[in-house]
């Protein structure tokens, strides 16, 4: 799997790699103080959006805590969901400790020409990047199957030790099969490392939508 990767998306995963090293689950309280400051500037029209409000799966959301740059963030991520996006569409915000928004990701993954892959790729409310992948649009029933079959080999390979089999292990886990890894590569190439709180929302968003648990993901870095 990891081998099969370019060195752009080897480059993205060592970041993923450094970014979820980091990442940690937060409390009930601190959890609900992002969503309500989330929800309140949604509501203010102070984070733009380009896809229906309805689309936003609030019920879905998740918060951890991700450090850059020696510096600590929360990241809340919102999946864009729809028959049209594929089920890595996401809005990743980045707040600060005192609650400031620091900057915030929307991805949008959809069907384009051809039936290939569309990412439209906003920053703080503006167009970043907007590429037509040469891969085929699966459905998301599809991705999943792809994403279980990943953790399946993975089981199956021998344990090792160093940076490489936590990298290995932190692809198994969370089910980023190759088709997988060309998504996250095409959203995120732009923002890391060029804008790191923006390269922590955009890895973010991935690492909080991939199908494995943080406990899972924190075990890998045992190894």
């Amino acid at each position: 799997m990891i081998s099969d990767f370019t060195d752009e998306k080897l480059d993205i995963f060592t970041k993923l790699f450094d970014i979820t090293e980091t990442t940690k689950l937060v409390s009930k309280t601190e959890t609900n103080d992002i969503k309500v400051r989330f929800q309140n500037e949604l509501r203010n029209r102070n984070i733009i959006i380009h896809v229906p409000e309805s689309s936003l799966d609030l019920a879905n959301t998740k918060v951890l805590q991700v450090t850059e740059n020696s510096k600590d963030f929360y990241t809340i991520t919102v999946p864009i969901v729809g028959d049209d996006y594929n089920l890595f569409s996401n809005l990743t915000v980045t707040y600060s400790q005192n609650g400031e928004n620091e900057g915030y990701q929307e991805t949008i993954i959809s069907r384009g020409l051809n039936n290939k892959i569309q990412i439209e790729s906003y920053v703080n409310g503006k167009l970043m990047k907007s590429d037509l992948l040469n891969e085929e649009f699966l459905s998301n029933e599809q991705i999943k199957k792809d994403m279980q079959n990943v953790q399946k080999q993975g089981a199956l390979l021998p344990q090792s030790r160093g940076v490489a089999a936590k990298i290995a292990c932190i692809v198994v886990v969370l089910g980023i099969s190759k088709y997988v890894a060309t998504i996250i590569a095409g959203a995120c190439v732009g923002s890391c490392p060029a804008i790191p709180v923006i390269c922590a929302a955009c890895i973010g968003g991935f690492v909080a939508l991939g199908t494995g648990t943080m406990s899972s993901v924190v075990a890998c870095f045992k190894l």
